[in-house]
């Protein structure tokens, strides 16, 4: 449609480009005066020359708003290209920056537990039911990873490796109804099992069972692994107790447990893959 505009526009203005022309022509023919056939000349090229004027102007207006439209269209696609450029670097320092940092985590993990072989794993992909929690990783049985092998970030443990195909694994989080790792609670010298619970799972807890009644657990004592059994290494922190409570038996005691490990907002994990 504005093709079609500009293209009735030249037309015009080339019409009365000819008109103009041709009564100019027959301006010139006659002497300037005020003989009949100048004055009657002159009645008719002067509408005409007027025509012409603004139709001139109004071409030269369209063309210049035309070349204004052009500029701005490429200072529009350079923006663009800038603002593109510029996207792409943030991406580039916020990946580098999550980079460093897990190279740092990685580096005080081997210092703190120099006993632990450890490879980094990045999460991609979470399925949590009302009755479990477990997350898959990007890292399988041609990396070392095997079931059974201990998942952990920079502040605790997270799960334990359930099943491992060649590339991925899937690991069952600390909250799964199903986990369940030996503990001990240094300020008290207390073992006791660490295990998830469905109750707990939707609130992003565990719980510690078959504490002794006159156990002095409470609020606030850190919870490790025991390293009994021999799935997980000892002392990795596990988490915090948050709240103590008499069991359902009547006869020991039971904890709540928050995990250390941020869950829900994991995208590198620590694979324990061997340990001595």
């Amino acid at each position: 449609m504005r093709r079609f505009f500009q293209n009735k526009a030249v037309v015009i203005a080339l019409i009365l480009i000819a008109v103009v022309l041709l009564a100019s022509a027959a301006l010139s023919i006659f002497a300037k005066g005020t003989s009949l056939p100048y004055r009657i000349a002159n009645a008719i090229v002067s509408p005409f020359q007027k025509g012409f004027t603004a139709a001139k102007n109004g071409v030269a207006s369209f063309w210049d708003a035309h070349t204004k439209y052009d500029a701005l269209l490429k200072e529009n696609e350079a923006l663009k290209d800038e603002l593109r450029a510029v996207k792409e670097l943030i991406g580039d320092a916020a990946r580098y920056r999550s980079e460093n940092e897990t190279l740092r985590a990685l580096l005080d993990i081997r210092k703190q537990y120099a006993n632990l072989t450890i490879d980094t794993a990045s999460v991609i992909a979470w399925n949590d039911t009302a009755w479990s929690s477990v997350f898959t990783i990007n890292k399988g049985t041609r990396d070392g990873v095997q079931k059974g092998c201990c998942v952990m970030t920079k502040d605790g443990v997270a799960g334990v490796v359930t099943q491992a195909e060649s590339t991925t694994a899937e690991v069952r989080s600390v909250v799964d109804s199903r986990f369940s790792a030996g503990a001990w609670i240094p300020s008290t010298g207390l073992f006791a099992q660490a295990s998830g619970d469905f109750r707990l799972m939707k609130n992003g807890r565990l719980c510690l069972e078959l504490i002794p009644l006159n156990s002095a657990v409470k609020a606030g004592d850190r919870v490790v692994t025991s390293g009994v059994g021999g799935v997980f290494p000892p002392e990795l922190v596990i988490g915090e107790v948050s709240a103590v409570q008499t069991a359902p038996d009547g006869m020991t005691l039971y904890a709540e447990v928050t995990p250390s490990a941020l869950l829900e907002q994991m995208q590198q994990v620590f694979v324990v893959l061997a340990f001595v």
